[in-house]
């Protein structure tokens, strides 16, 4: 699995801004596996009534692609519900057609905050102002487009920033291939300790880890998931913090959150004034030192 983020402006001819490696699950939210309750993941995210709620959808599937905790540590930039419409089977999966994604929810967590906005989206293709404080190298006037396809073999998200004055100028795309064999369903914390600190390493492009240009049609084998893929929230968080440092070098300027009481990305606030019919829900940071600064998210 590999994410790639670039500027759009920059020469085509140049190298994405960064890319780096990650390992996804897809989780079936009826019937999610021992270690999505027993890591306490299970506790963050929507149920797959809350979901169904949301989308509209009285008693299709839902599925989570997210990042696994490792270690007791969480890294979920986004993560996203598919919600199939009633009566339709989920991602196709032994030779069984998949069913029919009747809309889709985004659940973006910023960084280090810790604060959380879900809202839906049609997962065709979709835009929504933006609604929360998340890289503090991105002002709050912006725009997000976001496109999610029916997980299948390959899964692909892309959520793209546009802004009023200059247009689209940033795009960050998840291209993932599905992982079978004994080391599919492995937890991070089995590539041992060695990976976690090398996790700094590497690069392609201007950061991040190693990855392939696109995913290969065949999966990767155990040792290279655990080699390659292995604390991915870590590895994900020290790529994003090397990355930030790299543009502060550069003189990029930052942009604060907006101020506490402020209707854009409140957490108290179901839906947002500027897109009205649009569900919506902001948690708080729930965090120390994060937590007291909740509401200026």
């Amino acid at each position: 699995m590999v994410v790639r983020a670039r500027a759009l402006t920059h020469p085509p001819h140049l190298p994405p801004l960064f890319s780096y490696p990650v390992r996804l699950a897809l989780v079936d939210l009826d019937n999610p596996p021992p270690w999505y309750a027993a890591s306490g993941q299970a506790g963050a995210h929507l149920t797959a009534a809350a979901a169904r709620a949301a989308a509209g959808t009285a008693a299709g599937p839902v599925w989570l692609l997210t990042n696994p905790w490792a270690a007791g540590y969480a890294q979920n930039p986004i993560s996203v519900y598919y919600c199939y419409a009633d009566g339709g089977g989920g991602p196709p999966h032994g030779g069984r057609e998949g069913g029919s994604v009747k809309a889709a929810i985004a659940e973006v967590t910023n960084t280090p905050w810790g604060a959380t906005s879900s809202f839906t989206f049609d997962p065709a293709g979709d835009t929504t102002p933006k609604c929360m404080h998340v890289s503090p190298f991105m002002g709050m006037g912006n725009e997000w487009r976001l496109k999610a396809g029916p997980p299948s073999w390959r899964v692909s998200v892309r959520v793209a920033a546009t802004h009023p004055a200059h247009g689209p100028y940033f795009a960050a795309d998840l291209a993932a291939v599905r992982c079978v064999g004994d080391g599919a369903g492995a937890r991070n914390e089995r590539a041992g300790v060695g990976v976690l600190l090398r996790c700094g390493r590497g690069g392609r492009g201007r950061g991040g880890g190693r990855a392939p240009a696109t995913p290969s049609p065949t999966p990767p084998p155990s040792s290279l998931l655990h080699t390659s893929y292995g604390y991915t929230p870590h590895r994900t968080a020290a790529w994003i913090y090397r990355q930030a440092a790299a543009l502060l070098i550069k003189g990029v300027p930052l942009h604060g959150p907006p101020p506490k009481g402020s209707t854009v990305g409140a957490p108290t606030r179901s839906r947002d004034r500027r897109d009205p019919d649009r569900w919506r829900v902001w948690r708080g940071a729930v965090g120390w030192p994060w937590s007291a600064a909740a509401d200026g998210v």
